[in-house]
């Protein structure tokens, strides 16, 4: 079994993991960010691990430590969609990515004109349990706009990690978790 002593956010992007293995030692262990294996077979010679993790702007990341080869990682849900749409009109000489925020459509980036049709782009991290409302205008050679392409889902990924605090009274002998 693993245990956390601690998970720290170092700084905007980065995570800092330390904890140990209840496994006698020596102890392998493989780690996954988001449902994909970070470092593989990584051999703990006291049971113990520090590592840390880079994660995307203001989010944080899903990391499981697994110890005993026959555990597999859960399925991780992530926090952005890719949009995918085809384009077979040669006269687009890009395509504008707007989402819907509060009453307003709102631009979120641009994508060029390919010759093959197939295009995606991935969203910024998108708020869990939340619809999102995102379209697709192509924008001609000569400025024309053409009808856009909606896409709407609800995401539904791991939360967030939650805030927590920790405090031990000796005089009542007492944990308060908030």
């Amino acid at each position: 079994m693993i245990v956390y002593d601690s998970i720290e956010q170092v700084d905007l992007t980065l995570w800092k993991f330390k904890g140990h293995s209840t496994l006698t030692p020596p102890v392998t262990l493989r780690v996954y960010v988001a449902g994909r294996l970070y470092l593989n077979a990584f051999v703990s010679a006291d049971g113990t691990f520090e590592f840390e993790v880079n994660v995307g702007n203001a989010t944080s990341p899903f990391v499981e430590v697994l110890d005993e080869a026959c555990l597999r990682p859960e399925y991780a849900y992530p926090g952005q969609w890719d949009l995918h749409w085809y384009w077979s009109q040669p006269d687009a000489s890009s395509f504008r990515v707007e989402q819907f925020v509060g009453a307003a459509w709102v631009e979120k980036g641009t994508v060029p004109y390919y010759v093959d049709g197939y295009f995606t782009w991935r969203t910024p991290w998108l708020a869990d349990v939340t619809v999102h409302q995102f379209r697709v205008v192509a924008i001609t050679i000569g400025g024309l706009e053409a009808l856009p392409i909606p896409f709407t889902a609800e995401m539904v990924r791991h939360p967030d990690v939650p805030d927590q605090n920790f405090s031990y009274s000796a005089g009542t002998g007492k944990v308060t978790v908030s």
